[in-house]
């Protein structure tokens, strides 16, 4: 596989809680989006140990390739719906060298070494610098920019597919259902 993209989990007992969760609950990309697949397996995981470019030790993730919008899109808002509920925090600039911001905020890490902050925009929209795209995610860990993809058609691969991005943001929402109720 090509590239790694985790989320460093706060505790050995919280990566075990939420491993075994997904165990239970996740749905492969192509059992959930079956019309979207290529019939290519470009994601493994979730994984809770040997990805092929982290060596980070308390981590869950994904190792894929060249992955298609939807595919990538589905996997980075588990990764940060994961880092939302169980994921370690750390000091970062939330906007990059775009601003002086920093806080004690989730993150996923991309390849083992790049921090990528998981930005919720209840809370960083309003703060954020200007003439730069940013992206925020829900509380659900869906990319707010996707969002309007839910009302607007979009075309990937030849296929409209606001319906598949409206399929992604209501599989994150239940798994957050099924979290809050367990815990």
């Amino acid at each position: 596989m090509g590239y790694s993209i985790t989320a460093p989990i706060k505790s050995q007992k919280a990566k075990r809680e939420m491993f075994g969760f997904l165990t239970e609950n996740f749905v492969p990309f192509n059992e959930l989006l079956p019309k979207a697949y290529d019939g290519f397996c470009h994601m493994r995981g979730p994984l809770d140990e040997d990805f092929s470019y982290d060596r980070g030790k308390c981590r869950i993730g994904f190792d894929y390739s060249v992955l298609q919008d939807l595919e990538r899109s589905y996997a980075n808002g588990l990764l940060c719906w994961i880092a939302l509920r169980v994921g370690r925090k750390r000091k970062l600039p939330v906007f990059g060298r775009f601003s002086d911001i920093k806080a004690v905020i989730p993150y996923t890490v991309y390849d083992g070494y790049e921090a990528c902050p998981v930005r919720l925009a209840s809370e960083w929209k309003d703060k954020a610098p200007p003439k730069v795209r940013w992206e925020f995610r829900d509380e659900h860990g869906f990319s707010v920019p996707q969002k309007r993809m839910l009302f607007f058609a979009s075309v990937s691969h030849g296929r409209l597919v606001f319906k598949d991005y409206r399929t992604i943001w209501n599989e994150l929402k239940r798994l957050s259902k099924l979290w809050d109720e367990g815990h």
